[in-house]
C-alpha cells in the first residue's frame, strides 16, 4: 500500500470514528449545533488528507528534480569528454602539419597555411593549450609557396 493511500485510510478512519461518535451523542441534523459537530470532525480528516497528497506531490516532484540533475550531469560530463577528444584530434592534426611543412618541407602554401588557421582557431576555441600556438606560429613564420607536383 503506497503512502498516500495509507494517509486516505487513516483519514477515513479518523473521519469514520468522529462520525460515529457524533451519531452517538446525538441531536438533529437540522441544527445549527449539530452542522458545527460535522464541520469540526470534517476539518481533520480535510487536513490529513490534503497533508498527505501535498506531500506525496512533493516527493514525486523532488523525484523528478534530482533525476533532471543527475541526467543533466551525465550530459555535462559526456559533453567535456567530447570536447577533450576533440581538442586532442585538433591537436594531432597540427602536429601532423608542423611535421609535413615545418620539419619537412620548409614552406607552406596558401591553402595549407588556411587549412592551419581553421584547425588552430578551432583548437584554440575549445581550451587548447600553448602547444598548438607554438605549431601555428612556426607554420606562420614560414615562406609561402605555391606547392609543385
Amino acid at each position: 500500500m503506497s503512502r498516500g493511500t495509507k494517509t486516505a485510510v487513516a483519514a477515513l478512519a479518523v473521519f469514520g470514528a468522529t462520525m460515529i461518535l457524533l451519531v452517538s451523542i446525538g441531536g438533529n441534523p437540522m441544527e445549527g449545533e449539530y452542522l458545527q459537530k460535522i464541520a469540526i470532525a470534517i476539518a481533520p480528516t480535510a487536513v490529513t488528507l490534503c497533508g498527505g497528497w501535498i506531500a506525496q506531490i512533493t516527493k514525486k516532484m523532488e523525484e523528478e528534480e534530482r533525476r533532471r540533475d543527475e541526467r543533466a550531469a551525465e550530459e555535462a560530463e559526456k559533453r567535456e569528454a567530447e570536447r577533450m577528444a576533440l581538442r586532442a584530434l585538433l591537436r594531432n592534426e597540427l602536429v601532423r602539419m608542423h611535421r609535413e611543412w615545418v620539419e619537412t618541407k620548409g614552406y607552406i602554401t596558401l591553402e595549407a597555411l588556411e587549412y592551419a588557421r581553421q584547425t588552430y582557431e578551432a583548437y584554440h576555441a575549445i581550451g587548447g593549450n600553448g602547444t598548438g600556438t607554438k605549431l601555428f606560429e612556426d607554420m606562420e613564420a614560414l615562406q609561402i609557396k605555391e606547392e609543385r607536383n
